[in-house]
């Protein structure tokens, strides 16, 4: 009997794949479809560096629900498959947002669709709404996955961080002081890298 080709997600990140199915098993599937999705329009790139040919990781849209699993604090399922589409670039998301709801349902879709207006927001030096904090726990995320890889970035991504560092770190939750204080150490990392690369 031939066995069933293995899925994208299983290939790239079976610690992904492990969770959904231990974890959230009703939501596997949309997994499997939101790392596929990702992948497929440029969610697997880093921000500000390359990866070397041959070498293993678990990519982008793998790491930021894995991130958001570290700190649960009872968390909704749809929001770790959100996490993973919020590894697509924005001007790629947008485009894919109005079908989301049919690809997925009306929650995910409603995360993301914050998640994109929250930022808009940063963009802007605006404030996020502190009242919707399951919406801006994609931003949260999202950003310290890139805070904690910064050390690998260029100039342009380093700069990202650290100019934008207090701005989620206001938005973190009071019980979350394990959450404060990862932010607060790559945060300290990434002033490191930049004292001792100079550019």
């Amino acid at each position: 009997m031939q066995s069933l080709p293995e899925n994208l997600l299983v290939s790239k990140s079976p610690k992904l794949h492990s969770f959904f199915a231990k974890k959230h098993p009703s939501k596997l599937q949309q997994a499997i479809s939101a790392f596929e999705m990702a992948a497929d329009h440029d969610g697997i790139r880093e921000f500000g560096f390359e990866r070397k040919v041959g070498i293993n990781f678990n990519p982008r849209p793998a790491r930021i629900p894995l991130i958001a699993d570290q700190f649960n604090d009872g968390f909704e399922p749809d929001l770790f498959v959100a996490c993973i589409l919020t590894s697509i670039p924005a001007e790629h998301l947008k485009l894919l947002l109005p079908n989301l709801e049919l690809t997925f349902n009306k929650n995910i879709h409603q995360l993301l669709q914050n998640f994109i207006q929250n930022q808009d927001s940063i963009e802007r030096s605006d404030e996020i709404n502190s009242e919707t904090s399951r919406f801006y726990y994609l931003n949260i995320f999202n950003f310290l996955d890139r805070l904690r890889h910064s050390h690998l970035a260029n100039k342009i991504e380093l700069d990202y961080c650290l100019r934008n560092f207090e701005f989620f770190y206001r938005k973190i939750p009071p019980n979350q002081t394990k959450l404060a204080l990862v932010f607060k150490t790559w945060h300290k990392r990434s002033q490191i890298n930049l004292e001792r690369n100079k550019f």
